[in-house]
């Protein structure tokens, strides 16, 4: 067996060494201060808008609890898990974004949030309400939908696009000395 010198014998523990502490940090929860998912009440709206986007129904109705889980159960007995699933995408597609507000606690295991639904020509607003249940926050109610018309529709330029003589839309010089550009045809080099 032919001996190692020094060197080799140094890199070898010093490469063990980098090894275990890269393992080490990686199976090492953080710190304790840092909230978990589940510690977020409004953690499980935002797990139930996934399932819902996914077509997930399983993880769908893991989101709910009491009464309201049961009549979702229901339903999902009467049309169908593939007929469910379907219906949860859809009711999803034409969704812009969400925003969650008014986190208020009730008591202590039950928290009122404030859903908002954004689409393209409406909002519509839902409370729900949370309760924590051996250790996990799941949806018991639904408030019903309250519509609120916007005064500005989802994707409304906030300011109409103008080109002066001698710019593009990015601001620089036009090509041909000081042509103006037409307004459909900078609209369209801006999404660009």
């Amino acid at each position: 067996m032919k001996r190692k010198n020094p060197q080799q014998l140094a890199a070898g523990v010093v490469t063990i060494f980098v090894l275990a502490a890269v393992v080490w940090y990686i199976r090492t929860p953080g710190p304790a201060s840092k909230p978990q998912k589940e510690d977020q009440p409004e953690q499980i709206i935002w797990d139930m808008l996934d399932a819902a986007r996914a077509g997930d129904v399983r993880a769908y109705l893991n989101c709910f609890s009491g009464e309201l889980k049961t009549r979702l159960r229901q339903t999902v007995e009467e049309q169908g898990p593939r007929a469910f699933s379907q219906y949860l995408r859809r009711s999803q597609r034409g969704v812009m974004g969400v925003a969650l507000s008014d986190v208020r606690r009730t008591s202590g295991d039950t928290v009122r949030v404030r859903v908002e639904y954004v689409y393209r020509d409406k909002n519509e607003v839902q409370m729900h309400r949370l309760r924590r249940e051996r250790g996990r926050w799941k949806i018991v109610e639904v408030g019903s939908t309250q519509r609120i018309k916007t005064l500005i529709p989802y994707g409304t330029e906030a300011y109409p696009l103008t080109v002066r003589e001698g710019e593009s839309a990015e601001g620089a010089e036009t090509p041909s000395g000081g042509e103006t550009i037409p307004e459909e045809t900078t609209a369209s080099a801006a999404e660009e």
